[in-house]
């Protein structure tokens, strides 16, 4: 192997629970990556002794690979479809992935859907993700039958571990992300109020962002507008 390369030519993991294939490899030429088959949260319990049972799960085939520092000419294909997966995004809410379907054809992931837990509020999307040399760019549709202003607040203002940490993330090691997402709910709350009906409409970017506020109802009265940020200015 050069020097920095990697390889993981086959991790197979069966039991009761699993049967899965985990391959992964680091050249020069980047990085490869795949699953196929099964894979049960009670196993992965098992073999770290963590002394729970987790009810989450895994399965598909789906196979990604990207070139050292860019995003330009990555690619991943395949399905992949699991559940019950507690995420660490949040040390006020926490956050659940209740079930996820997702179907990869090169540089375009269609989510069908992603139900999320966020808190005691519940979310569904559907979308898709595309990759591109510009980085991530997003087209989703969120529902949900009721939203707080307080859990949006806090997924939107959490801090990555290098912000927490107070170190500078090094260009390119994260992918730039734009894109649009629509969220329609049937009751939004903030602080002592409740909006009968929420359809809003976020679009981002680097420079800039926008949301635009296409109905929202609050004792009978109907609310519409926008509202423009470019950099530091509103």
């Amino acid at each position: 192997h050069e020097p920095g390369s990697f390889s993981i030519d086959s991790l197979h993991v069966k039991d009761s629970d699993s049967d899965g294939e985990v391959k992964i490899s680091k050249g020069p030429g980047g990085i490869e990556c795949s699953f196929a088959g099964n894979l049960a949260g009670a196993t992965v319990d098992r073999v770290i002794e963590r002394g729970r049972i987790s009810s989450a799960w895994l399965q598909g085939d789906l196979r990604a690979q990207a070139p050292h520092g860019t995003w330009r000419e990555a690619t991943i294909y395949g399905s992949l479809e699991g559940g019950k997966f507690s995420l660490p995004v949040s040390q006020e809410i926490p956050v659940t992935v209740d079930r996820f379907t997702v179907h990869a054809d090169g540089t375009t992931i269609d989510l069908s859907p992603v139900v999320l837990s966020l808190g005691q509020d519940v979310l569904q999307m559907n979308g898709s993700v595309s990759l591109s040399g510009n980085g991530v760019e997003l087209d989703l549709d969120a529902a949900t039958d009721r939203i707080s202003l307080s859990t949006l607040r806090t997924m939107v203002e959490r801090k990555t571990p290098e912000q927490q940490d107070g170190k500078r993330t090094e260009p390119g090691s994260r992918p730039d992300v734009s894109g649009s997402v629509r969220l329609r709910a049937k009751a939004f709350l903030f602080d002592r109020y409740q909006s009968e009906g929420l359809d809003v409409k976020v679009i981002f970017g680097r420079e800039r962002t926008e949301a635009v506020l296409e109905h929202a109802s609050l004792c009978g009265i109907t609310f519409t507008g926008s509202l423009r940020a470019v950099g530091s200015e509103i």
